[in-house]
């Protein structure tokens, strides 16, 4: 080989490994944007297919995708702490039930087994557990269970309903909302709802607020978002979990009458909630905090409510680009900002 041929082979190579290195680095940068930067994806339940089954959407409202296909009604979406999981209820098989699903879509797993209704998982922030309403005792009561449906077990005792159990960011506190009655804790309930908290095992029920519903801990457990009925109409209220600050959110008329599932960003700088307009249809807003600036993220004739918010993570971005670009097989998915689009 001559000394020229030889300086091109060497020039080749380092080209090729130079421009592999880059794009290498270029990789991680990007992933580390989406990250950090990117945009962050809500659950939701639609109806905009025949029948309610989950999609999931940027934080804009835009690539909507539709995660079940007709499991006769699936809805009441959580994500799981690493976005990797999603846990949710359906009548899938005949009776309203716990199931499991990759955030994908695959792979679909029912975790309980009991003749009555079993809704509202949430998962513990470490990803282990999964608190949850149950039926199969007679009335709604909040039990806990281990992520794979092992291990479950009751953590309230009332004859009033107790219902929607949501995990505090540090895990060491649930709140949930019950009817009971302090004063006469043997009676059924009085029919409104109240915020009580207890301990992640079930121990040091108490209450919390006299009026709510709907609850949210702030990412920073230090402030709960929920729903009070105290003027009339659903409006959002926030208050600090130490009981020394509250603020109202949203006002009716000047904002939609709230009545559905609130969710904060990661951030803590913005709230989606569900709202039915004209008591028909379903849609989901999204609310900046400090602005007060209103935007609807879902539109149509269907019903679209129950949104659970999640940061998008290195995983989520790369099921995100999988779905741009291989949504033929997905009804709707690709980037469509409607309610309207099969």
């Amino acid at each position: 080989m001559t000394q020229r041929a030889s300086r091109v082979k060497r020039a080749v190579i380092t080209t090729v490994v130079a421009f592999l290195l880059i794009s290498l680095v270029g990789i991680g940068l990007a992933q580390l944007y989406l990250y950090y930067f990117g945009p962050e994806r809500i659950l939701f339940t639609s109806t905009r297919d025949g029948n309610y089954e989950i999609y999931d959407m940027n934080s804009d409202g835009s690539v909507q995708c539709r995660l079940t296909n007709q499991l006769d009604h699936g809805y009441n979406a959580s994500w799981a702490p690493n976005g990797r999981q999603i846990a949710f209820t359906s009548s899938h098989d005949g009776d309203d039930e716990i199931y499991v699903l990759n955030s994908d879509g695959t792979d679909l797993v029912r975790l309980t087994y009991s003749p009555g209704l079993e809704d509202n998982p949430d998962w513990s922030p470490d990803g282990r557990q999964i608190a949850f309403t149950s039926h199969r005792d007679g009335n709604a009561e909040v039990y806990v269970m281990n992520a794979d449906g092992s291990a479950q077990t009751r953590l309230t005792n009332s004859p009033a309903y107790d219902i929607r159990p949501v995990w505090s960011p540090n895990g060491k506190v649930i709140a949930f909302e019950s009817t009971r009655i302090e004063a006469e804790p043997w009676r059924s309930g009085d029919g409104i709802l109240k915020i009580y908290m207890m301990n992640s095992d079930g121990s040091n029920q108490l209450l919390w607020a006299q009026d709510g519903r709907f609850l949210a801990w702030s990412p920073n457990g230090r402030e709960i978002a929920y729903i009070s009925g105290r003027h009339g109409y659903g409006e959002i209220f926030i208050r600090r979990v130490d009981q020394t600050l509250e603020e109202q959110l949203t006002k009716y008329p000047e904002f939609p009458d709230v009545d559905g599932k609130i969710t904060w960003s990661p951030d803590g700088k913005q709230l989606a909630f569900g709202s039915y307009v004209d008591n028909a249809h379903g849609q989901i807003y999204l609310i900046d905090r400090e602005s007060k600036v209103l935007t609807e993220l879902t539109y149509g004739s269907d019903s679209n409510g129950g949104p659970d918010w999640l940061r998008f993570s290195t995983i989520s971005a790369w099921v995100s680009w999988w779905r741009l670009t291989n949504h033929s097989s997905r009804p709707a998915c690709g980037g469509v900002k409607t309610g309207l689009q099969n």
